[in-house]
């Protein structure tokens, strides 16, 4: 199962099921391996985070795997984070990053395509090696 499946899974099944949810907000890697049949690598943190009314999540992708978080609609388009063919892909997520700092709003619009809510803020995290976030949309 690839990584954008399980994520896509794991968030499907929390916003139908409140004790999965209870349950992946407590322990992640133990709910994942439960619904999915995968192991988390040991040296990896998984952080799961809710979006609000007030609140709005936007995951930056690490550089080097050209992946995007496929599992809610404010993940980046693939044009604004990856790469544009010459390699330079950390100074790609560098003006995303740089962009999200002067007007997050703006920038996760010109990202996702995604509108934030008036008055809602904007959490930026930054996916590493070791710490992958997941992040449960409102409903």
């Amino acid at each position: 199962m690839k990584k954008e499946e399980v994520k896509r899974t794991v968030i499907a099944k929390a916003l139908k099921d409140a004790a999965f949810k209870a349950q992946l907000l407590k322990n992640p890697k133990a709910a994942i391996k439960a619904e999915t049949g995968v192991e988390v690598m040991a040296s990896q943190t998984v952080k799961v985070v809710e979006d609000s009314a007030s609140v709005v999540h936007f995951v930056v992708p690490r550089v080097g795997t050209g992946e995007r978080d496929e599992t809610s609609a404010k993940d980046p388009k693939p044009e604004n984070v990856k790469s544009d063919g010459g390699g330079d892909e950390e100074k790609t997520r560098a003006k995303l990053k740089a962009d999200l700092a002067k007007n997050p709003g703006a920038a996760v619009e010109k990202a996702t395509g995604v509108k934030v809510p008036a008055g809602a803020t904007v959490k930026v995290l930054e996916d590493t090696s070791s710490l992958v976030h997941l992040v449960l949309p409102l409903r």
